[in-house]
């Protein structure tokens, strides 16, 4: 997910440069600010669509909230989610 935030920025960067050159500088601002706000909405929709499904996937396994987790089983999860 941080590749594809960190190429989404630069693009961002890229569009705002060019709509500053082609335009003026306020537009190119204005551009920079909505594309980085549309880049952090789709990043926590992202996060939080990756977290819902991770835990869907521990549900579908049998992990209760109330387990308790050791070392051991942190590091099943751990490789289980590939965090």
């Amino acid at each position: 997910m941080k590749t594809r935030a960190t190429v989404a920025g630069i693009i961002g960067v890229a569009l705002a440069l060019g709509i500053v050159l082609l335009t003026r500088w306020q537009f190119g601002l204005a551009a920079l600010l909505v594309f980085g706000l549309l880049m952090q909405f789709s990043l926590e929709r992202m996060g939080t669509s990756i977290r819902s499904s991770q835990l869907q996937g521990l549900k579908a396994l049998g992990w209760k909230e109330d387990t308790e987790l050791d070392d051991a089983c942190m590091e099943r999860l751990n490789n289980l989610l590939n965090l």
